[in-house]
């Protein structure tokens, strides 16, 4: 794509406004990050903190999936290959600064450990954030990462008081279960990119038996 073709596309995109809100989060991430929130949780305590580093983190995985959202959205979504290539570069380069943006901020303002957690969580909710903008439409990349909350903060321990295996806003930076639900999550979001609705089309024409004709065979 020529220079022109990608300010074409970038335009209703509203690129500037994406990185305003970016550095918007990461200033947030630096002020108020340590922030605690008491929620309600089945844990033997009644409830448990949230950090506002991960609502932080959250918010900014469905800021960069939302940013495919734009005027042109139900063109843009039957579009040929020149366009989904460059919705791509677009969300890899927009992930890639919103996570080293609030991973660096992590790093220094608090923990390397800390900012690993936070990586993984931005990358899970992304991923997450990237279906569920293909499932709902762009407008609503935000709705799955929303719902993931509530068992996150509410069923994420066991009866004992232990994190469960799939809480990733409270297991440890190197448990392998939450970095491999990363993964899980990416390559959903990857498919999700893949199924447009012309080859799905494809598909469901390949896949369809072929009718016999009568009197053959």
């Amino acid at each position: 794509m020529s220079d022109r073709d990608w300010w074409r596309y970038l335009r209703p995109h509203h690129p500037w406004g994406l990185a305003a809100a970016l550095a918007a989060l990461t200033a947030c991430l630096t002020w108020i990050g340590s922030t605690a929130l008491t929620v309600p949780a089945q844990h033997p305590a009644g409830d448990s903190s949230v950090q506002a580093r991960m609502v932080i983190a959250l918010a900014c995985a469905t800021l960069i999936a939302g940013s495919l959202n734009s005027p042109m959205t139900d063109w843009e979504t039957t579009a040929g290959t020149r366009l989904r290539r460059a919705e791509l570069v677009h969300m890899v380069v927009a992930a890639a600064a919103g996570t080293v943006l609030l991973g660096v901020c992590e790093a220094v303002v608090r923990t390397p450990e800390a900012a690993a957690a936070l990586f993984r969580a931005e990358l899970i909710w992304l991923g997450l954030a990237l279906t569920c903008a293909r499932l709902l439409g762009r407008a609503q990349a935000w709705v799955l990462p929303l719902l993931t909350l509530f068992p996150l903060t509410y069923l994420g321990w066991d009866p004992t008081g232990t994190v469960r295996w799939w809480n990733w806003m409270w297991a440890p930076p190197q448990a392998p279960a939450c970095w491999a639900l990363a993964a899980a999550s990416l390559a959903a979001a990857g498919l999700a990119h893949l199924a447009t609705p012309w080859r799905l089309h494809h598909l469901r024409r390949t896949l369809r038996p072929k009718a016999v004709a009568p009197g053959s065979g």
